[in-house]
């Protein structure tokens, strides 16, 4: 999948830390009935980092990074991967998931690819009675779990990369409760809704599913009947803000 970052001849609206928005990105969140590309998914991730700045256990991942770990990454990029994001010091980490990271290399170099966004928050834990740490991973999916395999196969990796530096090894994934999207394209959004949500239930260490999914329920609802279209238009107003 080519990078939104080297669109040719294309007005570019916003750099954001590196988050690269173009006018054809910006129009994805103008329209209420359109498939988010890794260009929008990665602003808001951006963004919440930087909404999250003061917390150093968090990290928003970007989706063009997590497609170079599951088709372009060996073990020796992996590791270098480690210690770029210094990942050993993290404790919460939001994985945008995308259904064309299990599909083969060849496919995944054709543009366009990946057809569902969901959620994987990945979360180093101590394990009771010990001083052990292992991961526990869960997965927010608007599709009714659709994107399991992919989120899996993600939660591997990272599970592998932690081995290597030392770091906890063992993986729990659970199928958290999501709103489900009535539509075909919302998918992204309900995925960065997750990721909000979630972000900000971490100042109280819960670690408990159910407060996640809590805290994901009650931000959908406050936007009201037209989540997805208030939701859009609020990310969409943000770019303008910051251009």
């Amino acid at each position: 999948m080519p990078s939104t970052a080297e669109k040719s001849g294309e007005n570019l609206v916003l750099n954001y830390h590196d988050a690269v928005v173009y006018q054809s990105d910006l129009e994805l969140l103008d329209s209420n009935t359109a498939w988010l590309n890794d260009a929008c998914i990665n602003f808001q991730m951006t963004r919440l980092q930087q909404r999250h700045t003061n917390n150093g256990d968090l990290l928003f991942m970007d989706p063009s990074v997590i497609s170079f770990m599951m088709h372009q990454c060996d073990d020796e990029d992996l590791a270098d991967l480690n210690q770029g994001l210094h990942l050993e010091t993290k404790k919460r980490i939001f994985v945008p998931i995308n259904d064309n990271y299990i599909v083969s290399a060849d496919t995944f170099r054709r543009p366009g690819g990946g057809s569902h966004w969901s959620l994987l928050v990945i979360l180093v834990v101590q394990s009771s009675g010990n001083q052990e740490q292992s991961l526990m991973c869960y997965h927010f999916d608007s599709g009714h779990g659709s994107n399991f395999r992919a989120a899996s196969a993600v939660a591997d990796v990272f599970c592998s990369i932690f081995e290597n530096c030392g770091g906890p090894g063992r993986v729990d994934m659970k199928q958290c409760i999501t709103p489900h999207q009535n539509n075909g394209y919302d998918c992204g959004i309900y995925t960065l809704a997750a990721a909000e949500a979630v972000a900000q239930c971490c100042a109280t260490e819960s670690v408990l599913p159910i407060a996640y999914e809590q805290s994901l329920q009650n931000f959908v609802q406050s936007f009201g009947p037209e989540f997805g279209p208030k939701m859009r238009k609020q990310i969409s107003d943000d770019i303008r803000s910051l251009a």
